[in-house]
């Protein structure tokens, strides 16, 4: 026992006096900061110099801003832990907005922040495909790749558009300019962690991963490879403590100011990071606290690595983003120029340059920087190489065409036709029911061709004619107000096709009735009701579909319902309508100017529906008595919910009722009833 007690004060004097600040921004998962932050509790009770943890993003904040305001508080952030939903971006439930590599590229060339990206030595990337996809192997279909990125929008609580998106799925499958190595440029002093292909989410407890990679680290770094105590565990041994002390110490236990190479312990000390993270997620058989999961990877600082042509271009792409002199803009430019590496990772800066210069209307430099770029040969190769390359995807040789376009004022009608071609042949595939990446992918992949004036009035006929696929016809719903060449008359003949004959998603049967609902169009209005009433029969009108019906009316109480008394009785007794729009169609059901058919019945089948709890049959039950007309048997309608009510022990409808019967013109003159209460 005096032993062991030794050991652990030899390892405690061992560690370096330095206090560590771990900083998270959790887009999704609160559980992963505060599993971290139950680690150094019970870690700190052994650490002469505490380790700090804290969230900088406050739940529904905005992302952008928290990272924003983390790097000028004035915090030194030791190590970095960005986790979320992740698409090219970061998103999720905790977060209103998103945060991606751009915007950190942008404050990392600021110079009055390079401190706080210098200062960073180890970051954590919690997120699917945080770095990248990796190598894209000769015998997979890039395109069904990109179609596997795609991010499930609405179940992940992502709030990016698809324009948005085409972006950020561009990034994550870029292999001349990967995320792995731009993070590294804006973290140069950093070990990074990150998965390649789908992280850990919530149900395979994500916020255990760092946890983890620390006790892998503490086995891979013991003499004699010992496990030690589960470090997610209630209780965790002083000898554990130290332990796994010692393994945070390597990756962000040190004062870069006082170390030369950067990097706690040398080369060795990130090479064991590196091995743990990998073993975290992918361990020989019967390694403990671990994730059966292989795709993920690691890398060391780059600061301390021979990779001088990152470097290189981290110093070109900050004078890119900072210089506002055209002589000094050209000058840069040669530089890039001069070798096709260099394009790849500046690729991006390249048209952020022709778009800052376009914004200022600078239109003298902007046709220097043109003139410069189409005269490079090697930058001329390098996006042929692109537009060809069968290593590219669709959607990031639009991007890749239309900077061409731009940078030459001139199109390509063969790259066009190549396209479009392969446009057509992916949007006309069947889309697989709950395949989520697909329909997403098909979405995207439609924003793109119309925002980028690549799909004509032909092309659409030929998919709103003849596609057979509810994801595709959303699709081809969408871009109808915006593909040139398409008059109201003929969007008009569009919706009808659509809403008659197609099958159509929850999202199409929304947009139709949001369309047509609330245009001021004279044709649309000939055929609204018409319309309406196809929309609100439709199997797959949902919540969003109903939510268009009656928004105006919920939003405005003071406005006419002109809905016919069929849409309204369509609505209400329709299968799909959730129990929390009971009260909200009974609301609009008493503002009609006359009865639905089978008033009575109706609303005795919604106040009596077992979907409704306590609060929304009340809530249903006061709609309905504030009616502007009367409503027939509504005294017998009350006396039967009453009773029900008190089978059912629904003790909110039963108050409810009690308060009617004092203030209802119809149920207070009716002592009795009080009586039998």
């Amino acid at each position: 026992m005096q032993l062991k007690l030794g050991v652990v004060i030899l390892f405690l004097f061992s560690l370096n006096s330095y206090a560590s600040h771990i900083c998270y921004i959790s887009l999704n998962n609160q559980n992963e900061f505060l599993e971290m932050d139950k680690l150094m509790s019970k870690l700190n009770k052994y650490s002469k110099d505490p380790i700090t943890v804290k969230e900088y993003l406050a739940p529904g904040g905005n992302p952008e801003k928290a990272f924003e305001k983390m790097v000028k508080s004035g915090d030194k952030c030791d190590g970095l832990v960005i986790s979320g939903h992740h698409t090219g971006s970061f998103g999720g439930k905790n977060a209103s907005g998103s945060l991606d590599i751009d915007f950190m590229e942008k404050l990392s060339c600021k110079d009055e922040y390079k401190s706080f990206f210098n200062n960073i030595k180890g970051l954590w990337l919690q997120g699917c495909r945080t770095l990248g996809v990796g190598k894209i192997e000769a015998y997979e279909d890039v395109d069904y790749h990109m179609n596997r990125v795609g991010a499930v929008l609405e179940e992940d609580h992502l709030e990016q558009s698809f324009a948005d998106l085409n972006m950020e799925f561009s990034a994550t499958l870029d292999q001349d300019n990967p995320l792995s190595s731009r993070y590294l440029r804006v973290f140069p002093r950093a070990s990074i962690f990150g998965w390649t292909k789908t992280a850990p989410g919530e149900d395979s407890r994500s916020e255990f991963s760092v946890p983890f990679h620390i006790a892998n680290l503490a086995k891979l770094t013991d003499d004699r490879g010992r496990y030690f105590d589960n470090p997610v565990s209630g209780q965790i041994s002083k000898e554990s403590a130290v332990k796994y002390l010692d393994a945070i110490h390597q990756i962000i236990g040190h004062d870069l100011n006082a170390t030369a190479t950067g990097c706690a312990g040398g080369d060795k000390s990130a090479e064991h990071a590196v091995e743990a993270w990998l073993r975290h997620g992918n361990s020989p058989k019967g390694w403990k606290y671990s994730f059966d999961n292989p795709d993920l990877n690691a890398y060391k600082p780059l600061f301390s690595s021979d990779k001088e042509f990152l470097k290189k271009a981290k110093e070109l792409e900050c004078y890119l983003k900072n210089t506002s002199s055209p002589e000094e803009l050209l000058k840069v430019l040669d530089e890039i120029l001069k070798n096709e590496t260099l394009i790849g990772y500046s690729f991006n800066s390249f048209y952020e340059v022709m778009q800052r210069l376009i914004k200022k209307g600078d239109v003298e430099s902007l046709v220097k920087i043109q003139d410069k770029l189409k005269k490079s040969e090697l930058l001329n190769h390098f996006l042929m190489r692109k537009l060809t390359s069968k290593d590219l995807g669709v959607i990031r040789k639009i991007d890749y065409y239309v900077f061409w376009k731009k940078m030459t004022g001139k199109g390509s009608e063969e790259v066009e036709k190549r396209i479009r071609a392969i446009f057509m042949k992916m949007v006309m595939q069947p889309t697989k029911s709950g395949d989520y990446n697909h329909r997403d992918f098909k979405l995207t992949l439609f924003q793109t061709m119309v925002k980028n004036e690549l799909m004509d009035a032909d092309m659409l006929d030929h998919i709103i004619t003849n596609s057979t696929d509810s994801v595709t016809i959303e699709a081809a719903l969408r871009a109808v107000d915006e593909v040139k060449g398409i008059n109201e008359s003929k969007a008009i003949e569009y919706y009808r096709t659509i809403v008659e004959t197609k099958p159509l998603t929850s999202r199409s049967v929304a947009r139709i009735v949001e369309k047509v609902k609330y245009s001021d169009s004279p044709l649309i209005k000939e055929i609204k009701y018409e319309m309406l009433r196809a929309a609100i029969n439709n199997e797959n009108c949902q919540s969003n579909c109903f939510l268009s019906m009656t928004n105006e009316y919920v939003m405005d109480r003071n406005k006419n319902v002109d809905l016919p008394p069929d849409v309204v009785k369509s609505m209400l007794t329709h299968k799909n309508l959730p129990a929390s729009f009971h009260s909200r169609g009974i609301n609009v059901l008493t503002r009609l100017s006359k009865p639905i058919e089978n008033e009575y019945e109706v609303l005795h089948e919604l106040l009596f529906s077992k979907k409704l709890n306590g609060y929304l049959r009340s809530r249903s039950l006061r709609a309905l008595s504030k009616s502007k007309r009367p409503i027939k048997d509504f005294k017998k309608l009350v006396k039967d919910l009453e009773k029900f009510a008190k089978k059912e022990k629904d003790y909110s409808t039963i108050q409810e009722i009690k308060k009617l019967r004092k203030t209802h013109p119809d149920l207070k003159s009716n002592p009795l009833d009080i009586l039998n209460m």
